[in-house]
């Protein structure tokens, strides 16, 4: 289906945003996932936010990794600019790319195996910087790209296609995905105030500061 173009046909009474933007300027290529795949139903939602919140297409970047979901990008804001990584490493490249131009909308498409398995290094990480993205994890439980084994976040029974069902539980459950964030950016907020960070950012910098005047008052 990739050499098949999307047909370029708007209709007249679709509504602008104040950039004067249909719905169809966020669109990108025709999806080549399975029918009936939930991703697709991401990627119009994501569409439709973008032009709801009368984005420019051209100051949009999207980024991901590998697999299933880390394909999306392509069916969304044609206009924008964007890097496919590697397996677990999207999170990289968006805090280089924030780095360099902090003022684009950044955001990362990523799945349950690129983000909870082999990502989950840098998924802590990218919590860690408090990184000025959105990030986005496709959660379906399976490799699907790879077709069909368990994924870190497969819930407890679920059938594989070969009819296995897995025995043992998520090792990461979607539903407290939010609770082990935020406890993991508390932890690293402790290990970093009681550090001698001597980076460049103003709040390290006061930190580094006190520290060192603590020590001598000692």
């Amino acid at each position: 289906m990739t050499f098949i173009p999307k047909p370029r046909v708007v209709h007249p009474g679709l509504p602008k945003n104040k950039l004067g933007l249909t719905v169809r300027d966020y669109e990108g290529a025709m999806s080549t996932l399975c029918a009936g795949c939930g991703h697709d139903s991401v990627t119009a939602g994501i569409i439709q936010a973008f032009h709801e919140l009368d984005t420019e297409p051209h100051r949009v970047v999207k980024l991901s990794g590998i697999g299933c979901s880390s394909k999306t990008p392509t069916y969304f804001v044609n206009a924008a600019h964007g890097f496919n990584s590697a397996h677990g490493r999207m999170p990289s490249i968006a805090t280089g790319a924030n780095a360099a131009n902090r003022g684009l909308t950044y955001i990362g498409i990523s799945g349950d195996g690129d983000s909870l398995s082999i990502g989950l290094g840098q998924l802590c990480h990218a919590i860690r910087r408090n990184l000025n993205m959105l990030y986005v994890i496709e959660n379906n439980g399976v490799y699907g790209l790879t077709k069909g084994q368990f994924s870190a976040s497969a819930d407890v029974g679920t059938k594989s296609k070969k009819g296995e069902a897995t025995p043992t539980a998520p090792s990461i459950r979607p539903s407290s995905r939010s609770a082990w964030a935020r406890r993991s950016w508390r932890a690293a907020s402790r290990a970093t105030s009681n550090s001698s960070c001597r980076c460049s950012r103003p709040a390290c910098a006061t930190r580094a500061s006190r520290s060192s005047t603590s020590s001598r008052r000692a």
